[in-house]
């Protein structure tokens, strides 16, 4: 039994509130109304929409997981960088609260370029490019992953957009 079975046989059970008086068919409409909330708020997290990806470098020694809507295009950027990189990555950036590292960080080298607010992470034993981050409004690290990682999904065979990052001002020299 999924969990909104489960939150539905639990509100079958026990019923609209008890609650005597005037105000018992306000309240029983507003306990629907939070139960009809609950639900729709799982089925979009839960409903099949989310889902759980596991990636990894060539050699498997930089691990990561992450949680996201269902894949079904990438990005790719013609900046100097990227376009040598050749990398399909995520069309959308993944929050902190979804993405783990499941590595030693050790294993893990970071190049800054341009600007240095984008984190370019490889693995330093097979030197694949495995994602990137970058600080949020809210101070919180936000990541974009090389969609080539990630198992039992054919990054090539996806849409792809083209990020012009090449017409993106380059930072001053120091």
């Amino acid at each position: 039994m999924d969990l909104k079975q489960k939150l539905a046989s639990r509100v079958s059970r026990q019923g609209p509130l008890a609650i005597d008086g005037i105000g018992s068919s306000l309240a029983r409409a507003s306990h629907r109304l939070s139960i009809m909330l609950a639900l729709k708020q799982m089925s979009l997290s839960l409903g099949g929409q989310t889902m759980e990806y596991h990636a990894h470098c060539h050699c498997k020694r930089v691990r990561f997981s992450f949680r996201s809507p269902e894949i079904t295009t990438g990005k790719r950027c013609n900046c100097s960088l990227c376009v040598r990189r050749g990398a399909v990555l995520s069309p959308a950036y993944i929050p902190d609260a979804d993405f783990t590292l499941h590595a030693d960080e050790r294993d893990l080298a970071v190049y800054l370029w341009n600007d240095k607010v984008v984190r370019h992470y490889f693995c330093k034993t097979c030197g694949i490019y495995t994602y990137g981050a970058v600080a949020g409004e809210d101070g919180k690290d936000r990541y974009r992953v090389n969609l080539g990682c990630v198992e039992e999904l054919d990054a090539l065979a996806l849409d792809i957009t083209i990020v012009d990052g090449k017409a993106l001002p380059l930072a001053d020299a120091p």
